[in-house]
């Protein structure tokens, strides 16, 4: 045969033989580590045919000091030398299998919550979702998508070996990073029965679950004589583990959103070949059909995948199919997270850490807070952090934010608009600017008032703030009616000694007070000291509060001695209760000290003005208003003692 002909012969021998790329797990990359760095670390020869996919930090590498893991993807020599990359570096790990946690994608900084992949029985951990040699979602797109949460396959040994896979995928997204394997832990060891109290789990994603059994016709063959068979007879329709497990699940899954993807073609099924191996060659059929995919679960949605079982989960970034319910239903789980993380953070008192997962969250949504609903709420809850922080002025702009964006979605009478006019409210009273709060109070309470009815506690809560503006812009006949109608509406619905109830009489003494009718200040005050020390106890900060006002008005009725002893009482429990430098403390002091002063006692009342002067300087500043006047009363006191 001429040489040439022999040449062109090899040339189409070798381009009719098909090149398999193959994905594998690297693992034990030392930190620092380079996509081209990591090549290096295999043969020279297999270097050109290595493409690294991703390279993140390991599932236990929080700090980003520990190892790093890839996926990388290895397209053999057409010699047919290898089939497999060969490392040169004996510290790293090369296998196909993906056994255990494999992380994809990490996002830099802060990670919103982990999205878990786990396949089922005889499924492969990172092939069961890819739906080609070159792209896998869960790697390539949905990490693009949405960019603040960490993807993390998960695969467990099987004995069913073959390459078929007939049972459940699902995608979990975990609330805590922290709880990612012990979540992990609790379903696989719900396989035999025993489920944890709870799952800290925001959205689970079923893909072709077999909640209420499978066609296992298929299967029984593949498994015939081997260890699983016993369990694969399990996943019949009508199967009594199923029944059990489903049943315990509903417990533990009130408040989970679920979406569970079900299959509309039927599956070809496997049959053995004379040569011992399988093929997907059988006879079509129905593997989970709709009604054995669902739970029937209030919070779970059920989703089409106009796909068969076996290509269920292996996804394309595509309008056509299933991706966009998923993506949404995953982007939807990571807000409700944040929002949830941050609410729980705040009541723990760590408003930083709050903060910081909200602002984020406002930041991954580019701007679009006057449409999102839980950017709306994220912004609303970001408010509170701020005012818990007594950033008054910074809170205020978010409330302000929130309640633009709940106007133009829900209307201005909706309860969450309502809400966070309310909160504006009390954004705005605590920056005194008491004339626009005013405003915003009159809405809320109005607006509360049409949807809740007149007596429900939150038009009550906005009329008392409605009447402390009225208090502090000096228009003391309005506020004294208006805690007048709240505590006669309160007495009615909570009783005459409920907390609510007893706050409200103390506003309505004190703007009694403030309007200069001592006598029945007096009245009103030791009425609501009586029933906040039954209540509350006689050390409650409240209490104590209303003890502080009783003895200042005692002090305008010019009866010293009483005044001394109800001051000196408060004043003492306060340092007891909320410490020596604490405003309330302060005050107490001052007030004291006027008593003295009226009393003659002229060194007494000027050590309990210095200590407040002290106080407040180190608090408030020496250029506060209450620091110059606590000076002024040490410099009255010092006078009268020369």
């Amino acid at each position: 045969m001429p040489q040439r002909s022999v040449e062109a012969l090899k040339e189409a021998d070798t381009t009719q033989v098909p090149v398999r790329r193959r994905t594998f797990r690297v693992e034990n990359i030392p930190c620092g580590t380079t996509r081209d760095q990591l090549k290096g670390f295999f043969r020279l020869d297999d270097q050109s045919q290595i493409e690294v996919k991703s390279l993140v930090p390991a599932i236990d590498n929080i700090d980003g000091r520990g190892f790093q893991t890839a996926t990388i993807q290895f397209s053999p020599p057409s010699s047919g030398s290898t089939s497999e990359p060969r490392a040169t570096n004996d510290a790293i790990s090369v296998d196909k299998d993906f056994y255990g946690f494999t992380p994809l994608s990490v996002p830099q900084g802060y990670i919103a919550a982990d999205v878990i992949a786990v396949t089922g029985l005889a499924g492969h951990a990172f092939g069961s979702w890819s739906h080609s040699p070159e792209r896998m979602w869960l790697r390539d797109d949905l990490p693009t998508d949405i960019p603040n949460v960490r993807v993390i396959v998960y695969g467990d040994y099987s004995c069913c070996e073959n390459t078929f896979e007939f049972t459940p995928t699902l995608v979990l997204l975990i609330q805590s990073i922290a709880e990612t394997k012990e979540v992990l832990s609790d379903i696989n060891g719900a396989i035999g029965g025993g489920f944890p109290s709870r799952l800290p789990v925001q959205l689970i994603v079923f893909m072709g679950a077999p909640h209420r059994g499978l066609d296992t016709t298929a299967l029984e063959t593949l498994v015939k004589s081997k260890p699983t068979e016993g369990l694969v007879r399990e996943l019949k329709a009508g199967s009594p583990t199923l029944t059990e497990l489903n049943d315990k699940f509903r417990h533990i899954a009130t408040d989970i959103t679920i979406l569970s993807c079900f299959e509309s073609n039927p599956t070809k099924t496997a049959i053995e070949k004379p040569d011992g191996s399988w093929k997907r060659e059988g006879n079509p059929v129905m593997m989970v059909p709709l009604d054995n995919a669902r739970l029937f679960f209030p919070r779970e949605i059920c989703i089409d995948s106009y796909s068969d079982h076996s290509r269920i989960a292996k996804l394309r970034r595509s309008e056509a199919g299933i991706y966009p319910d998923i993506k949404s239903a995953i982007r939807q789980a990571v807000a409700d997270t944040a929002n949830e993380r941050a609410v729980i953070l705040q009541k723990q008192g760590h408003f930083s850490a709050a903060e910081s997962i909200l602002r984020r969250a406002l930041d991954d949504d580019e701007g679009s807070i006057a449409i999102d609903l839980d950017m709306l709420l994220s912004a609303h809850l970001l408010g509170l952090v701020l005012h818990e922080q007594r950033r008054y002025s910074e809170a205020g702009e978010m409330f302000r934010q929130a309640v633009e964006g709940w106007e133009g979605v829900l209307g201005s009478e909706h309860a969450d608009t309502l809400q966070s006019k309310y909160s504006l409210g009390i954004a705005l009273y605590f920056q005194e600017k008491y004339v626009e709060a005013e405003g915003v109070f009159r809405q809320a309470a109005e607006g509360q008032q049409k949807v809740l009815g007149s007596e429900h506690e939150s038009v009550l809560w906005s009329k008392h703030w409605l009447g402390r503006t009225f208090s502090f812009q000096k228009n003391f006949v309005q506020a004294e009616k208006m805690f007048g109608e709240i505590v006669e509406r309160q007495e009615k619905v909570l009783g005459p000694e409920h907390a609510d109830t007893l706050e409200n009489k103390n506003w309505l003494g004190r703007t009694i007070y403030l309007r200069g009718n001592y006598l029945e200040a007096e009245e009103a005050m030791r009425r609501v000291v009586e029933g906040r020390e039954r209540v509350l106890g006689p050390e409650h900060k409240d209490t104590l509060e209303s003890k502080a006002l009783l003895g200042r008005v005692l002090y305008f009725q010019e009866r010293f001695l009483e005044a001394e002893g109800v001051l000196r009482r408060a004043a003492e429990a306060r340092e007891r209760v909320l410490g020596s430098e604490d405003t309330d403390t302060l005050e107490s002091k001052i007030w004291l000290g006027r008593v003295l002063y009226f009393l003659e006692r002229f060194s007494e009342a000027e050590g309990k003005f210095r200590q407040a002067a002290e106080g407040l300087e180190r608090v408030l500043g020496s250029e506060h208003i209450e620091t110059q006047r606590s000076k002024e009363w040490v410099w009255i006191a010092s006078r009268k003692q020369t």
